[in-house]
């Protein structure tokens, strides 16, 4: 393994610091990064980058698990444009947090999809350590909020969006992977107009024969970010409310006003993604499917007045193989009572609920109880990854 440069780095003080808004103990720490060998690519050599490589330039924005700054990665004489993300951890400790340092790496390293961001490698400076991925310019969130645009996005940009979301989210669920906070913040559009999946901090990877948690939750999610895409609005924002009141709502069926602009084939979608009964919830390989029918692509057509709708059996996978991958946003397989989640709710009162901004979820009292079997998720991946 390369040892990683220590002398100073030269913006330390206006990046690296952040002013009094965190302190040391705030950010993630390390004291030995042999063991994160056996949690990334098989390829070690190319993972680990030094930190006197990377030039920061500006911050970015904050993301579920960390701070994100454009910077510079300078290699081979040349240098290319990354995101780089300093973990921190305000409340749950350092042990609790590598944990999700180690999962996040584990799940990049091994995801190369055209809608999944790129994984560039990890470096630490001073105990602190720090995840470098492409960097995009853009995300969806500010796509529809732009305040100078008005009506929905022009269906050429819509399907794209949501086409390529599809493909990526598919490929995400056929790798056992469940993301748990898909929301329009965690779209990058990157320099050629495409999509790029981002934030996997929560995200989690786990067994096929996995009980805790399902992909329905996911499939939520992308509901109420195919309605805000549409509306160019948030899902939940006039309702008053406050987190835990949201949260009850959506759990006892609570869901977005359609827009009286909707065409009915896309409500009809939304509808069957945040579906009550998660079981009627259509996987990613279906809705790709029910994008490339004729009926969802002419839906734009002014004067239209006879649409298909599919049978509910259509939409439905009663025998998918993802039936059995985790259910995102922390919730519950079916049958479950307790880890109510907010931004990927399971559609009953029995299941995980809503969050506070209603797509995807966030850390809550259950995932200490969720990490028990994380602890048995790193040691499988750890046994992976350990050279033979």
């Amino acid at each position: 393994m390369r040892r990683l440069a220590r002398q100073p780095h030269a913006l330390q003080g206006p990046f690296l610091n952040r002013g009094n808004s965190f302190s040391q103990s705030e950010y993630v720490e390390i004291s030995d990064m042999a063991d994160l060998e056996y949690f990334v690519s098989n390829d070690s050599r190319d993972w680990l980058i030094p930190f006197d490589s990377l030039s920061l330039q500006c911050e970015v924005g904050n993301g579920t698990s960390g701070q994100v700054f454009r910077s510079l990665l300078h290699s081979g004489g040349g240098s290319s444009v990354v995101a780089v993300k300093r973990l921190y951890s305000p409340v749950t400790g350092q042990e609790y947090f590598q944990s999700f340092f180690r999962r996040e790496v584990s799940i990049l390293s091994r995801l190369h999809h055209p809608n999944v961001v790129r994984f560039y490698g990890v470096s630490y400076y001073n105990r602190v350590l720090y995840i470098v991925t492409d960097f995009c310019p853009k995300s969806l969130s500010a796509l529809i909020e732009n305040p100078a645009a008005k009506g929905p996005l022009e269906e050429a940009v819509f399907m794209k969006v949501i086409n390529q979301i599809v493909s990526g989210m598919g490929f995400l669920h056929s790798r056992n992977v469940v993301h748990r906070d898909l929301k329009p913040a965690n779209v990058l559009i990157s320099e050629t107009d495409d999509v790029n999946i981002c934030d996997f901090g929560l995200s989690r990877l786990i067994e096929p024969d996995a009980t805790t948690m399902t992909a329905e939750g996911d499939v939520y999610s992308f509901g109420i970010l195919l309605y805000s895409t549409w509306s160019r609005s948030k899902p939940y924002g006039d309702q008053g409310m406050n987190p835990f009141q949201l949260m009850t709502a959506v759990v006892n069926g609570l869901r977005p006003v359609i827009p009286i602009n909707c065409p009915p084939a896309l409500a009809r979608l939304m509808r069957s993604c945040w579906h009550q009964n998660p079981d009627i919830r259509p996987s990613f390989p279906e809705i790709s499917q029910i994008l490339k029918d004729q009926w969802l692509l002419s839906m734009f057509a002014e004067g239209e007045e006879d649409y298909y709708y599919p049978e509910s059996s259509q939409l439905m996978s009663a025998s998918s193989s993802l039936s059995t991958i985790p259910a995102a946003a922390g919730g519950h397989r079916r049958g479950s009572k307790d880890n109510l989640n907010v931004m990927s709710p399971f559609a009953s009162p029995r299941h995980g609920g809503d969050g506070r901004d209603g797509y995807g979820t966030y850390k809550q009292e259950g995932d200490e109880e969720e990490d028990d079997d994380a602890g048995e998720e790193d040691r499988l991946l750890s046994e992976e990854k350990r050279p033979r």
